[in-house]
């Protein structure tokens, strides 16, 4: 946790790790019941199918981040796919129709597997293999 105090990106992190648990969960878990009911018009079985999109978008991401050919820099992908994630939740909730819907919360999915698994790796990292044993 020492290392952590002076190194930027894992500020970056924990503030990050806060704001996506305070708002992009919170708001996807609440407008998704909403935005299927009120705008699409499902039941539950048309609101299972919403979360299972979500759900595949992110299995998805985290498959394709397990590649290993991937070269890219941590901090820089998780803030990228943080705005591209808020956007489509933003888009989810403009949506007419649910074919769109599906296809944002897909994409949105897996961009937030872009986003929260370079966070935990990040997080990780920073605790050392000290806290690891712990």
């Amino acid at each position: 946790m020492r290392k952590c105090v002076t190194r930027r990106p894992c500020w970056l992190s924990f503030w990050l790790a806060f704001l996506a648990n305070l708002t992009a969960f919170r708001s996807r878990a609440d407008c998704c019941p909403i935005v299927a009911k009120n705008l699409y018009g499902m039941d539950q079985t048309g609101l299972g199918i919403l979360w299972q999109c979500f759900a595949g978008g992110a299995l998805i991401g985290s498959i394709v981040l397990s590649h290993p050919g991937a070269n890219v820099t941590l901090p820089r992908m998780m803030i990228v796919a943080t705005l591209i994630w808020y956007a489509l939740l933003i888009a989810f909730a403009q949506m007419p129709g649910p074919l769109g819907g599906i296809v944002c919360l897909l994409l949105a999915g897996f961009v937030q597997s872009l986003c929260m698994v370079p966070l935990s790796i990040i997080l990780l990292r920073a605790a050392g293999e000290n806290s690891a044993a712990a």
